[in-house]
């Protein structure tokens, strides 16, 4: 399993000899809550292999962010002992581009500032350079699959990237017009209509 835009790969609950993790430096995470209010951001959450803090309870925006937090699992110096290999953070949309100008130039060298399509405000923080590609060239390598034999699904920004490397690169229905423009195909049917299953029957001829 690749988690975190390429970030960790790993297989959950069973040691593997091969699994990864790549992180940016914590420091950056006390930086962004120490001028949260001032850059107009509104929830932040630093995550890894078995790590998920969050600075405040959600209750803005369903499915993403806790809704409550055990003292424990509050994002500050004392829990944060450890890089993160990913942070979020949901913003105040009037705000975000501001937001991802002042942590490009604060952190650019370090982190790369991904922003969510679709009505959501969120903005993904991943190590410097490292998007879904990583993981999916990495497994590709560990199990000897020529490029050219590597399917890819996507449909927001983050698959961008990965659906370019792979051989074959496929938008879902619902992918963003940028993720529809860079694909090889897209599937006739949506996320919430098993789109990738009937998609995969078809093309490797299992129906």
């Amino acid at each position: 399993m690749i988690n975190f835009n390429g970030s960790l790969g790993h297989i959950p609950h069973h040691h593997w000899d091969k699994e990864y993790e790549l992180t940016f430096n914590r420091k950056i995470a006390f930086d962004i809550l120490h001028e949260k209010e001032n850059l107009g951001i509104k929830i932040i959450a630093a995550e890894g292999k078995d790590l998920a803090l969050a600075d405040v309870p959600n209750n803005v925006l369903d499915g993403y962010f806790p809704t409550a937090l055990k003292s424990t699992e509050v994002l500050n110096q004392m829990n944060l002992q450890r890089d993160p290999t990913s942070m979020m953070l949901l913003v105040d949309p009037d705000k975000k581009d501001n937001i991802v100008h002042q942590l490009e130039s604060s952190f650019g060298d370090r982190i790369t500032v991904g922003v969510w399509g679709g009505p959501n405000p969120i903005l993904e923080l991943s190590p410097r350079g490292i998007n879904k590609t990583y993981g999916v060239r990495y497994l590709a390598n560990y199990f000897n699959i020529d490029r050219q034999n590597v399917i890819a699904f996507g449909d927001e920004h983050n698959d961008a990237e990965m659906l370019t490397y792979a051989g074959w690169g496929v938008a879902m229905k619902n992918g963003t017009d940028k993720i529809r423009s860079l694909a090889n195909d897209v599937t006739p049917l949506d996320n919430a209509h098993d789109g990738m299953a009937y998609y995969l029957e078809d093309y490797l001829n299992l129906a």
